[in-house]
């Protein structure tokens, strides 16, 4: 093969090295593009339906025990677990109660008060 063959084969070879960068760089902005429209149109439906973005994407569980170590271990011990302490039953019957009513799912109305609790529901939580 000449010298000339060679020359006429790289520069074959460069030019359609830059179109395939070309070609990736324009498929890459199209994608950065599609994501940001995604996340845009995300948002609204976020706003103009906040219930179904707090209670069905992301639902929380609020409940009340006497033995936080144990329920902790029933409900799949959740990663952010976080525990409240109650003085009397009726102020933790009421933290249940808005806690419920603000979203968060729960029986209510255990036997247990002294403890109130609540975790992110995830596939490996139960309820």
């Amino acid at each position: 093969m000449s010298r000339a063959q060679e020359q006429q084969i790289l520069n074959k070879a460069e030019t359609q090295n830059a179109q395939q960068l070309q070609n990736a760089q324009n498929s890459c902005a199209q994608a950065q593009g599609d994501v940001y429209n995604y996340a845009a149109e995300l948002a609204k439906f976020a706003v103009a339906h906040p219930y179904v973005h707090t209670a069905r994407c992301i639902a929380k569980y609020a409940g009340l025990t006497d033995d936080p170590k144990q329920r902790r271990q029933d409900h799949g011990n959740p990663s952010d677990w976080a525990v409240k302490t109650f003085s009397t039953e009726k102020e933790a019957r009421n933290w249940e109660k808005a806690m419920h009513d603000s979203g968060y799912k729960g029986a209510g109305g255990g036997a247990g008060w002294k403890y109130g609790y609540t975790y992110t529901i995830t596939s490996t939580t139960r309820e």
